[in-house]
């Protein structure tokens, strides 16, 4: 199972819950790969892959993988995601995406893409890990919807 992570080990508990090739999926730096793959022994977590890429250069050099990622985990900055970079993990025909935003504007403009691309808006919850401050935390879930 492909597996890429960006910043902190939350996402590691996603991947017993997938199936085969299926995963999260985030962009991380190379020297990310050796501590995850330390944690996922750790867990013992053995039907995982590590990729440290661009959406774009993974998808050009690894496109046996669209289609089969099961769960994508987004954790963009304040900004969002690039339009261009969304429409790259779109393309990757993920069932799902867990997307996590310290922007719920930004979060509310992508969502607006996902939604016109076929995904349907199952869950939003809102975390206040900062308390006595103006910042919010928000999680939201998106299910590709199948259209008959």
């Amino acid at each position: 199972m492909p597996y890429f992570k960006k910043s902190e080990g939350f996402s590691l508990g996603f991947s017993p819950y997938t199936r085969g090739d299926a995963s999260p999926f985030k962009s991380t730096p190379a020297s990310r790969i050796k501590d995850a793959k330390r944690n996922a022994k750790r867990n013992k977590i053995d039907n995982i892959k590590f990729y440290a890429s661009d959406v774009g250069k993974f998808l050009r050099y690894y496109p046996e993988y669209v289609g089969k990622i099961k769960t994508v985990i987004l954790d963009p900055p304040r900004a969002g995601i690039a339009p261009k970079t969304l429409m790259k993990i779109i393309s990757l025909e993920v069932e799902n995406i867990v997307y996590i935003s310290c922007n719920p504007s930004t979060q509310a403009r992508d969502t607006s893409i996902l939604i016109d691309q076929g995904y349907l808006l199952q869950k939003i919850s809102f975390v206040d890990q900062f308390p006595h401050t103006g910042h919010i935390e928000s999680i939201a879930k998106y299910k590709k919807v199948k259209w008959k």
